[in-house]
């Protein structure tokens, strides 16, 4: 429906306006519009975006110009980065995020850097990939953005995006607590020595460092023979070694796999 002010002929979808002595408004001015109780007939669209210049460091408090005014935000950054705050928040509003580039965007979790008003109030770190986007509404009662929907390809950091509880460990997904789980295999012959059982060494070297010495759990998945493998030695953030004794000839080799957990 049309509100015409003014107007002296009215189409069926029109309504005019009076001023209070009963002549038609000459102008008319709606600020702040409100619906309540009514019903969506129609699609919705973000259609007010911007693409703020590329970003290259962390950002605290982040307001790009236009902010204010701006339904869907288009990213990018030329390296990974940390937004720790945004401005602009207002009772409601919703803000779409987008990483158009190919660098990595973090959303930091409560993060002290940006003031209280402008933080997020996430599940954890959420770390938005190339070509992902995320839903966010501002919680005035809270004075926090928080996440609404967060798509399906930025699964990583700390957050328990896997749906399962903060307990749980997923191979190749940190969980609420910051851990993570790496595994792998290989494979290493029988040692030289001329008794039954040959013994040797195989190195191991993590693909991602830990950020604190792991546990890690070693064990044969060959199928034929004998093959023990013995505990982890001399394990670090980047690496350990693992015992293998095997009865089969040192030219054959033996399979082997290994499990890591650690922070």
């Amino acid at each position: 429906m049309t509100i015409a002010a003014g107007s002296a002929a009215l189409a069926s979808d029109e309504l005019n306006v009076h001023n209070a002595d009963g002549t038609l408004k000459s102008s008319l001015t709606i600020t702040t519009p409100t619906i309540n109780g009514g019903l969506l007939a129609q699609n919705i669209a973000f259609s007010s975006d911007i693409s703020p210049s590329s970003l290259s460091a962390d950002q605290d408090n982040y307001n790009p110009t236009d902010l204010s005014t701006a339904s869907t935000l288009r990213l990018t950054s030329s390296t990974s980065v940390n937004i720790t705050g945004l401005a602009g928040g207002a009772t409601g509003r919703l803000l779409l995020i987008h990483n158009i580039g190919s660098s990595n965007i973090v959303l930091k979790d409560e993060s002290a850097s940006s003031t209280a008003a402008n933080r997020f109030a996430l599940p954890g770190d959420i770390t938005l990939v190339a070509d992902s986007v995320i839903l966010l509404q501002y919680d005035a009662t809270s004075s926090r953005w928080r996440v609404l929907d967060n798509g399906s390809a930025h699964a990583t950091a700390s957050a328990a995006v896997h749906g399962l509880p903060a307990s749980v460990n997923v191979l190749g997904n940190r969980s609420a607590a910051g851990e993570f789980v790496q595994r792998g295999s290989g494979n290493q012959t029988g040692g030289s020595s001329a008794q039954s059982i040959y013994p040797n060494t195989f190195a191991i070297t993590f693909a991602v460092a830990f950020s604190s010495t792991p546990i890690v759990v070693a064990g044969s998945t060959t199928s034929g023979g004998f093959t023990c493998v013995g505990g982890a030695q001399t394990v670090s953030t980047t690496g350990c070694n693992v015992c293998v004794m095997t009865n089969t000839s040192s030219s054959t080799l033996n399979n082997y796999g290994w499990i890591a957990l650690g922070g």
